[in-house]
């Protein structure tokens, strides 16, 4: 979101930072709680469809935002979805609770 109306070079680093804080601390946190879920011994299966499920959209973003600067000549709708789709899973992860054992 930092990113969707800038001119300044500054905000761009002021972006990355923010971006490498939350997504590299956000990884090794996303496993642990995984395994406090739901255990080890599906952790191997419940890793690889998980990360088969965000390869597509993964894939699938630069297209979209490729597509949206082609038709809009700016990035900014495509920024504005993008964090729409992240705060749409924030509240889903925010409300969702422990499988019954």
């Amino acid at each position: 979101l930092v990113l969707a109306k800038t001119n300044a070079i500054w905000i761009i680093f002021l972006a990355m930072i923010i971006f490498g804080q939350g997504y590299g601390g956000s990884m090794p946190l996303r496993v642990a709680i995984q395994r406090d879920y739901f255990g080890r011994k599906g952790f191997g299966v419940l890793q690889g469809t998980m990360l088969s499920i965000t390869a597509l959209p993964g894939a699938l973003g630069p297209l979209f935002a490729g597509w949206v600067f082609d038709v809009y000549g700016s990035y900014y709708p495509a920024l504005l979805t993008m964090t729409l789709v992240y705060l749409i899973a924030v509240v889903m992860v925010s409300v969702a609770k422990p499988p019954k054992k």
